[in-house]
């Protein structure tokens, strides 16, 4: 679970630097809850 989160974490840095999305509060809480939830379902 660690490596997934780690990679996660990576994936999520990368993408968001790559595209400096403007407004990204609000990108980042949904992806947030998003991501949370997959985790979840998982374990």
């Amino acid at each position: 679970m660690e490596y997934r989160m780690k990679k996660i974490n990576e994936v999520t840095r990368g993408w968001i630097n790559y595209y400096q999305i403007a407004g990204m509060k609000g990108v980042t809480a949904r992806l947030d809850r998003k991501i949370r939830v997959h985790i979840r379902m998982c374990y």
